[in-house]
C-alpha cells in the first residue's frame, strides 16, 4: 500500500474537517431531544393531521467526524372532537430536531380550521409531564400548515376556530333541529356562533303559502329568530341562506326561475354555549321536503 503523501493527508484533514462544519451547520437552531423525552401534539378539533419530522441522529462511533444521518418521519393521527383538547405524545431517542410541519388532511376546497401545538415533552408516562419548548401554536389550515421553524407561536387560541358541519335532511314534511355540540363537539364551556345557515326547500304540488324561519335557542329557550316575507307556494324550489352579514331583520327573494328562488335572509349575531339552530316552515306540507342543509360557525374553545 503506497504511503499517504503530505498533500494527500491535507486533504483528508480538509474533508473531514468540511464534514464536520457542515454537520454543525446543518445543526444550527436545532433542539436536542433527551433520551426517554417525547413530542406532544395537541390538537382541538375532529380531523385528521400529518406531523412531518427531520431528525439528526448521533453516530454510534464516538470518534466519527458527524453526527449520524438525518431521519425524515411522518405520521398521522385522527381526533375526535373539536372543542376539545387531545394530545398524542411521539417518544424520542437521543437526537437533535431539525424540522417539523403539521398539515391538515380534508375533501373538498372548504377551508376549515385547527389550533394546534407541537411541545417537547420530558417523561410522557407520568401525569406530571414538564414541557421544555412549544415549537409551533397557532391555525392550520388545509392549505396552510405549521412549520418550525418559521411559525410564530400563538400560545392560547384567543381567536375563533371556525368550520362547517352538515345537517342530515330530516324526514318529509318535518323541520331540522340540531346542537352546535352534536356537530361540532366540544364541553360544557365551549362556545359557539354561527355565522350562515344554508338549505333548500322543495314544496309538494300540495296548494300551501310556506314561509321559512330560522330559530337559534339555548336549551328551550328561543335566543333570536329571522325569517322571509314572500311566500314559496306549490311545487316551489327555495334556496336559503342566512348569514350575520345580511344584517339581522331582512329579507330577500330573488327569482332565479319559474320556480326557483333564492332566498336570502339576515342572521341575528349570538354567542353562547348550549346553542341550537332549527327551522320552523310556516304551513308545510307533508311532503316538503328540506336538503342540503350545512351550518358555518365560530367555535371558541376551552383550554
Amino acid at each position: 500500500m503506497p504511503a499517504t503523501t503530505d498533500e494527500q493527508l491535507v486533504d483528508q484533514i480538509a474533508e473531514k474537517v468540511a464534514a464536520k462544519m457542515q454537520s454543525q451547520s446543518t445543526l444550527a437552531g436545532a433542539t436536542y431531544l433527551i433520551n426517554g423525552s417525547a413530542l406532544q401534539l395537541q390538537v382541538i378539533s375532529a380531523v385528521t393531521a400529518t406531523l412531518q419530522l427531520e431528525l439528526q441522529t448521533f453516530d454510534a462511533d464516538p470518534q466519527s467526524q458527524s453526527y449520524g444521518e438525518v431521519l425524515r418521519f411522518q405520521v398521522s393521527v385522527a381526533t375526535g372532537s373539536t372543542g376539545v383538547l387531545q394530545s398524542f405524545n411521539f417518544p424520542m431517542k437521543e437526537a437533535y430536531l431539525l424540522s417539523a410541519k403539521l398539515s391538515m388532511i380534508t375533501s373538498g376546497i372548504r377551508n376549515n380550521q385547527v389550533y394546534a401545538l407541537l411541545n417537547y415533552i420530558a417523561d410522557p408516562n407520568t401525569t406530571s409531564t414538564i414541557t421544555f419548548q412549544t415549537f409551533f401554536a397557532g391555525i392550520v389550515t388545509n392549505i396552510s400548515p405549521l412549520f418550525w421553524p418559521g411559525t410564530k407561536s400563538d400560545p392560547y387560541p384567543l381567536h375563533q376556530i371556525d368550520n362547517y358541519a352538515a345537517i342530515g335532511n330530516p324526514a318529509a314534511g318535518a323541520n331540522f333541529s340540531s346542537t352546535m355540540s352534536s356537530l361540532f363537539g366540544g364541553g360544557s364551556s365551549t362556545g359557539f356562533r354561527i355565522k350562515a345557515v344554508s338549505f333548500t326547500l322543495t314544496c309538494s304540488a300540495a296548494a300551501a303559502n310556506r314561509y321559512v324561519v330560522i330559530q337559534l335557542k339555548s336549551g328551550a329557550t328561543l335566543l333570536a329568530s329571522t325569517g322571509n316575507s314572500t311566500a314559496i307556494t306549490a311545487s316551489q324550489v327555495a334556496n336559503v341562506c342566512a348569514s350575520i352579514n345580511g344584517g339581522s331583520g331582512t329579507s330577500t327573494t330573488v327569482t332565479m326561475g319559474a320556480a326557483t328562488f333564492l332566498v336570502q335572509m339576515g342572521l341575528p349575531d349570538v354567542l353562547t354555549f348550549a346553542l341550537t339552530v332549527n327551522s320552523l316552515i310556516a304551513n308545510m306540507d307533508a311532503g316538503d321536503q328540506l336538503s342540503t342543509i350545512e351550518v358555518t360557525a365560530e367555535i371558541f374553545p376551552s383550554l
